[in-house]
């Protein structure tokens, strides 16, 4: 009996490994954990198990042994309740179709074995599939604790057989399926890391390929005979298919100003004189225009080993070469706008300092922004002496104190204002001068400070003081005229001013000492009377 039971052991397990490296080489690779693949995988294992049922081992009438909760428990854990569920309702249906004494045995076995594999892909299946060593002595655990619960299910034969068969299979049940179950779990987990390499291979690969395609550069790959592959960009940039692109190769759509640069370096990289190169470049479109591109040239390097592939990467700056001709034609413009404002500038300065009368300006607080040469001198300091400073750092306290109020009634009343100072120089000389102040504003017409002119007007106040006094006074003798006597006579014939009285002298002889002494001699005489 044994023997018997061991070569019914070995033959079961055998036929399991074999199913599973079945399932590795040509079944495993179609898993989508999908609804319809966990049917119909389940109804393939429940008919396994059937084979394997066929195959056991009678310890007494109605009781037989086989290596079913191998294969219902490593199946609950790593493919879960779907397929498990089926392939257990199976194998029950047909248990009990066979009928005898252990066939309550036999129901509760395979559902109990599945369960302590579902168990296990509940909480623990992620975390083996995370492992990449010791796996082994895990599913040596879960084989021991699984088998363990199927000796306990024998407690449901009939009494009298518990013991005998406890007995006859407690050392292979524990000494030898937890090992076929360690190993048809190592084949299954090899199986599912193989898919699951595969499915990364096929991931990273459609990453590459969306990256590739979708990136926003132009790339391509070529070799001496020519481009291999170009991206949906680099054909964009172009303007030409890819199929265009690789039937002209790259140097004949070069711009021909760029080729000689070009091929320079793509021979030194070809002679591995240098792993790679960028430059900028021209291509031709098939309308004749050009397009400016950013290109970085590098050799392919496999698994740390050069090949005769170059990739290209090429970004289109047609925007940024026109901007930058576009910039540099507006600073040469506006360099000649400076020039040319300068030379105002200069032009204006001269003008203003070429001007006797005194110019300044100032901000809405009074503070010097600006002046002439002539200001200068009048205060008695350079410009950048008077820019940043008052009225009350440049004159006295009652001259700065005019000054600013002048300045503020002005610019309250937005309009210009003239009036005439007598003010002293810094060396004592005092003059008139005439000073016209004019408010100017900024953009939103806000006044923001004023630009004043003065002028010397000593000689002219002069010269009307001069007029004022001969309107009125006879030019030899001083004394007040004729014109002056009529003025007088108006202003004072009123009633308020009567009696008025009039004293009029002559003098003799001046006739005859004009004619004997001259006449300078006879004003002399008059002027002394």
């Amino acid at each position: 009996m044994n023997s018997e039971l061991f070569r019914g052991m070995i033959f079961n397990a055998s036929l399991l490994l074999t199913i599973s490296i079945f399932y590795n080489i040509y079944f495993a690779k179609y898993w989508k954990n999908k609804v319809l693949y966990n049917i119909l995988l389940g109804v393939l294992i429940g008919f396994i198990g059937i084979l394997v049922v066929i195959n056991s081992v009678e310890l007494s009438k109605g009781v037989i042994f086989d290596a079913r909760s191998i294969l219902v428990s490593v199946i609950g854990m790593f493919f879960g309740f779907i397929p498990t569920f089926i392939a257990v309702l199976i194998i029950s249906i047909y248990r009990i179709i066979i009928g005898g004494a252990g066939t309550l045995t036999g129901v509760v076995t395979t559902v109990m074995t599945a369960v302590i594999g579902l168990i296990w892909y509940k909480y623990r299946l992620n975390n083996i599939l995370l492992r990449k060593k010791g796996v082994w002595f895990e599913f040596y655990l879960f084989g021991f604790i699984t088998h363990i619960i199927m000796l306990l299910c024998m407690l449901t034969l009939p009494r009298e057989m518990v013991f005998s068969v406890i007995k006859a299979i407690s050392i292979p049940v524990l000494v030898l399926y937890p090992v076929g179950t360690t190993l048809l779990c190592l084949v299954i987990f090899t199986g599912f890391k193989n898919i699951q390499t595969e499915l990364n291979l096929k991931k990273s690969e459609l990453y590459f390929r969306t990256m590739f395609e979708q990136a926003p550069i132009g790339i391509s790959i070529s070799n001496d005979t020519g481009i291999l592959y170009v991206n949906l960009m680099f054909e964009k940039v172009l303007g030409r298919s890819k199929e265009e692109i690789c039937a002209l190769g790259w140097v004949n759509i070069t711009h021909p100003d760029d080729l000689e640069n070009d091929m320079i370096q793509y021979n030194l990289l070809k002679r591995g004189v240098i792993e790679g190169y960028s430059m900028l470049k021209r291509y031709l479109r098939p309308d004749g225009s050009s397009v400016w591109v950013n290109m970085t040239v590098a050799s392919l390097h496999i698994n740390n080993q050069a090949h005769n592939d170059h990739l290209c990467m090429i970004q289109d700056i047609t925007d940024i070469m026109i901007a930058k001709d576009n910039l540099l034609e507006s600073e040469a413009k506006y360099k000649n706008l400076y020039l040319e404002y300068q030379q105002k500038q200069v032009l204006l300065l001269s003008l203003i300092n070429s001007i006797p009368d005194l110019i300044f300006y100032k901000d809405f607080d009074g503070i010097y922004m600006g002046c002439n040469k002539a200001f200068e001198n009048f205060v008695g300091k350079k410009e950048d002496k008077v820019i940043g400073r008052n009225d009350y750092d440049l004159f006295d306290k009652e001259t700065a104190a005019s000054f600013r109020k002048m300045d503020m009634s002005m610019m309250k009343q937005k309009s210009q204002r003239k009036n005439e100072e007598l003010v002293k120089y810094p060396d004592g000389e005092k003059v008139f001068l005439e000073t016209l102040k004019t408010p100017y504003y900024d953009a939103e017409n806000n006044v923001v400070g004023l630009i004043g002119i003065s002028r010397d007007i000593t000689e002219r106040k002069q010269k009307e003081e001069e007029i004022l006094y001969l309107n009125y006074h006879d030019i030899l003798t001083g004394l007040y005229n004729r014109t002056f006597f009529e003025e007088a006579w108006k202003r004072l014939d009123e009633k308020s001013q009567l009696p008025l009285s009039i004293i009029i002298g002559d003098i003799n002889g001046l006739k005859v000492i004009n004619e004997v002494f001259g006449h300078e001699e006879g004003d002399k005489f008059l002027f002394e009377i």
